[in-house]
């Protein structure tokens, strides 16, 4: 299948489980039975944020892994790149 893209993957993972985190500690840390939003909006927005990063990364590819490796495109054709450059040059 070619290489993957490990670290990005993982910071996708671990972006949205922070994400996740920020959102359960926000709610169920409110002291009481009502929520009180002026303290839990920014940490939901945090996470929403965190979520939303992560599947970002989910969907990345690392810098070291080139797009010939991950099939998305086809290995440079040298003869084709050649006649390229001699239309060119014309």
């Amino acid at each position: 299948m070619g290489k993957r893209s490990l670290k990005t993957t993982a910071g996708g993972v671990g972006s949205i489980l922070s994400g996740l985190a920020a959102i359960f500690t926000a709610i169920y840390s409110a002291p009481g039975d009502s929520l009180d939003w002026s303290v839990i909006a920014p940490a939901v927005t945090a996470g929403f944020s965190g979520i939303a990063a992560g599947i970002g990364l989910l969907f990345a590819r690392d810098n070291s892994v080139s797009s010939q490796d991950v099939g998305i495109r086809p290995a440079p054709n040298p003869a084709a790149e050649a006649a390229a450059a001699e239309a060119f040059r014309r």
